[in-house]
């Protein structure tokens, strides 16, 4: 009995790998060498996530930059509990603690809200192989690099024609109806903010004890802008209206908190960024009126902790307002982070002119990027009390970041589910930007205060899968429905493709690939097994309404990355090395159950 399960998983194994070398299409040597003594929390590639866009997302850049003496980890809530969501702090560093012992280092950073910490060396590292070590341990959700992040701004010439982004938009019409109100507070994570520019200083938020905020890179209370970036970004969304100098925002009243997570250069890190979040996220439990941030940096590397941390504002209600990027790519076949995570709360904002055109340095995408909003030649306040002229993606943000403090500030009862709905669906349709954006437009801050529920006019928008995808890679398949500002429910929605029978029922329960029931947002689980393109006919039939509606999407396959195949063939190997030491130790009783002491996983099943 016992050599026929092992004939058995050798024989699995061994024809897995050879379909995994096929898929690649390339050899693949194997030249690792294997330690006997690795724990016996075997698996094969890492367990796989309850996310899955990094599996789904485009092939990303064969560089990427990280610290080179720290690292990020994230620790299991709670072993005895798992129910809870969070470790208090004390035992978030005692189980840091243990993890010291193994690989030396010290503990820089504490983020209790995400059950996350930053590991800090004195020297630089082999950062690969610490993240090798922490992710072996059984307490350790996730381990990486401590990716690089900077922001999105080409600076210009000053003396341009400073009015022409607010009237594009139309703010003149919005502020007939509102000019904002004090009470909503958007956090401006960035550089940090000239809270002294005296356009800006009446605006500033202020808390209990005097601070305007948050400073991550010295975990002070001091967040004074030394860049410019961060004060610029933070004047589009709220000069001070009204007061005979300077500019103005798009918010006349504002509560403008500054959240510095970029240095002086304009470069910081996914550890200064999640220490950022976490702070917002701490103000928004403390009973702020936060809604929307405001997020003007990218990167290129995904980082599952980064997910994870927008996804806790997520599930706290906050909009994720971010940069499309300025590398002039397609985000569907490019990554770029964080507005190519795949969760509901992000917008992503593209550049354009004042001709609306897409800018020529913005990324965009038909289903990667959201919506368009003005970002060349655009004057807004930077140090000193002084102003400029800047272009690029971080400027787009301020401007749809500032008109959902808007709305929120006209309409207390919208959620971020709402803010979204209603931005996106009264966008201009300009014929300059079809197949660039998920709605073909540009923002009208107009015509989004003005906007109303109506259940006969569905907004039907894919938002997954992107251009590209993965031979054989888990996929989301994602629809939303909604009537311009609540979530439409009870859809039946399926999916054809070119080349299967099967039909895919995608749903809005809350269940497998689906993030949040009832939010209108429905989602289904495909694996696409064909090397080239294939067609997806997405069907939605909807009772109230009686209505029906059909849209066809095209999806490129890529083959396997030759060093992912890799890494799943030698660990196939490794498994087969542990699984033979593990039957010859159970014991010669043929009538044993065999029970494994720990999980396989391979090629994203488990």
């Amino acid at each position: 009995m016992r050599n026929k399960i092992v004939v058995f998983a050798i024989t699995f194994l061994l024809l897995i790998s050879g379909l995994l070398v096929a898929a690649q299409g390339q050899e693949v040597s194997f030249e690792e060498n294997f330690d006997s003594d690795t724990d016996d929390e075997l698996m094969l590639i890492k367990e796989e996530k309850k996310r899955t866009d990094f599996e789904n997302e485009p092939e990303e850049k064969e560089e990427a930059e990280y610290c080179q003496n720290s690292v990020l980890v994230q620790l299991e809530a709670s072993s005895n509990d798992p129910s809870r969501k969070m470790i208090s702090e004390t035992i978030l560093q005692n189980r840091v603690d243990t993890l010291l012992d193994i690989v030396g280092g010290s503990t820089s950073r504490l983020y209790p809200s995400f059950n996350m910490a930053e590991i800090t060396f004195q020297k630089d590292v082999d950062v690969m192989n610490i993240i090798d070590i922490l992710s072996s341990r059984e307490e350790v959700v996730h381990a990486e690099p401590n990716y690089l992040v900077e922001g999105t701004d080409i600076p210009n010439d000053t003396g341009y024609d400073s009015l022409w982004a607010l009237p594009k938009i139309d703010a003149p019409g919005a502020w007939n109806i509102t000019t904002g109100s004090g009470e909503v507070v958007v956090p401006v994570i960035d550089t940090g903010i000239d809270y002294n520019h005296p356009d800006l200083e009446d605006n500033m938020w202020t808390s209990e004890e005097g601070y305007h905020g948050y400073n991550a890179l010295n975990d002070s209370y001091y967040p004074m802008d030394d860049n410019g970036h961060g004060t610029h970004v933070a004047g589009t969304i709220g000069a001070v209206g009204d007061n005979d100098l300077g500019t103005v925002g798009v918010n006349w009243n504002v509560s403008l908190m500054g959240v510095k997570i970029l240095d002086s250069e304009g470069s910081g890190n996914i550890g200064d960024v999640i220490s950022g979040l976490e702070f917002v996220l701490e103000r928004k439990k403390e009973g702020e009126n936060i809604l929307v941030t405001s997020n003007s940096w990218w990167g290129w590397q995904y980082s599952e902790l980064l997910y994870e941390a927008i996804e806790q504002h997520q599930k706290e209600g906050l909009l994720f307002v971010t940069a499309a990027g300025n590398e002039g790519e397609d985000n569907g076949k490019e990554t770029s982070y964080p507005g190519n995570y795949d969760l509901t709360n992000i917008i992503s904002v593209a550049a354009t002119d004042q001709n609306d055109y897409l800018a020529e340095f913005s990324n965009y995408g038909k289903r990667s990027v959201h919506v368009g909003a003005p970002g060349v030649n655009i004057t807004s306040t930077i140090l000193d009390g002084k102003y400029a002229n800047f272009s690029g993606t971080s400027m787009s943000v301020p401007h749809v970041s500032g008109l959902a403090a808007l709305l929120a500030s006209h309409n207390s009862s919208y959620d971020y589910n709402n803010l979204k709905n209603v931005i996106l669906s009264s966008a201009d349709t300009i014929g300059h930007l079809e197949e660039r954006n998920l709605v073909d437009g540009r923002i009208n801050a107009s015509a989004s205060l003005e906007q109303s529920p109506d259940p006969d006019d569905v907004n039907f928008w894919i938002h997954q899968p992107y251009s590209t995808t993965q031979f054989g890679e888990k996929t989301r398949i994602e629809i939303s429905l909604n009537d311009g500002v609540n979530p439409i429910h009870g859809a039946d929605v399926r999916v054809k493709f070119s080349t299967e029978k099967d039909t895919l029922h995608l749903v809005d329960d809350g269940s497998g690939m689906d993030q949040v029931k009832g939010d209108g947002y429905y989602s289904g689980e495909w694996r696409p097994l064909n090397r080239d393109k294939v067609e997806l006919e997405i069907t939605v039939e909807l009772e109230e309404p009686d209505k029906k509606m059909t849209k066809t999407v095209t999806v490129s396959i890529k083959a396997v990355h030759p060093e992912s195949a890799q890494r799943v063939v030698l660990r196939i190997f490794d498994f087969i090395r542990k699984l033979l030491s593990y039957l010859n130790d159970v014991g010669k009783n043929v009538g044993e159950q065999v029970r494994f002491s720990f999980k396989a996983t391979y090629y994203g099943k488990s």
